[in-house]
């Protein structure tokens, strides 16, 4: 139904989130090693009806998964992100056995891993190695060497950190951190912007016109957009201004790679300070 009212074949085809599969396993409280092992196997039969489908001209370019990787901070269900998370390095050799198993010689079709990244949520950037040895290098960088392409979602929604109060009197705020001026600001984003322009100028690093005047948003966006291996970002666009913030963005050249790692460790140095519960998360 998709295909025809595109009137073309897709480009790719994505798997949303597989790892719900792990998140009812948990609960069934399955070895962590037989739950991965079974979604595994599955995700192997899934990936093969994906290369038939590229073989057939149905899908025209390849698939991939989004989700939630292991340099991820939070799972599918908010948890600090192990039992359900995903190995970018082992769905690559999955789709790799795929492949062969159709006879494949010139590999899987497995092209691009999607994931949450924005100036909290900065695992797939920096690692999370002090919470997962695993994965002390971010997925950007692995998914990159892997020869993927990496997108990235919600630059503009992060998840609230566990012990950082964002309501008075130390009751908790909304479900998520808006990245984004608005009228009044709240105290967290507040901080996050501050702390985001001095990390961005430190270290001789340049922004683009006078950076008291420039938005949480466009900070936000580009960030995502200017780290490492990422070749897209998602951001929902339901109104004209913030079809006008990406435009604003794209216009201009990214951040660097040193002024990317130095704006996301500081902000984890500042949400430590702000007494984050960081155990598990990185």
């Amino acid at each position: 139904a998709s295909r025809e009212r595109l009137g073309t074949p897709p480009d790719f085809v994505l798997l949303h989130n597989p790892e719900y599969f792990l998140s009812a396993q948990m609960q069934q409280r399955v070895p962590i090693g037989e739950a991965w092992d079974e979604m595994y196997e599955r995700l192997g039969q899934s990936f093969e009806a994906l290369e038939a489908l590229c073989d057939e001209g149905v899908i025209s370019s390849g698939y991939g998964v989004s989700g939630n990787f292991l340099s991820c901070m939070f799972s599918t269900t908010g948890r600090g992100n192990l039992y359900e998370s995903l190995a970018l390095d082992r769905l690559v050799d999955v789709a790799a056995a795929a492949a062969a198993r159709r006879g494949k010689e010139g590999g899987h079709r497995f092209r691009i891993a999607q994931l949450p990244l924005n100036a909290v949520e900065a695992g797939a950037v920096l690692g999370r190695g002090g919470a997962v040895p695993e994965a002390a290098e971010g997925d950007c960088v692995l998914g990159t060497r892997l020869g993927l392409g990496i997108v990235a979602n919600r630059p503009l929604n992060a998840l609230p950190l566990p012990g950082v109060s964002t309501g008075d009197w130390g009751r908790q705020g909304a479900t998520h951190w808006q990245l984004r001026d608005k009228t009044p600001m709240g105290a967290v984003e507040s901080l996050l912007k501050r702390v985001l322009l001095e990390a961005l100028q430190a270290e001789g690093g340049v922004l683009e016109g006078d950076a008291s005047k420039i938005p949480l948003q466009h900070l936000a966006l580009k960030l995502s957009l200017s780290s490492p291996g990422v070749s897209s970002t998602l951001c929902g666009m339901r109104a004209e201004a913030y079809v006008e913030d990406a435009a604003a963005v794209l216009k201009q050249a990214p951040f660097s790679a040193v002024q990317v790692e130095k704006a996301m460790s500081m902000v984890r140095i500042a949400a430590e300070e702000l007494g984050c519960e960081k155990r598990g998360l990185w």
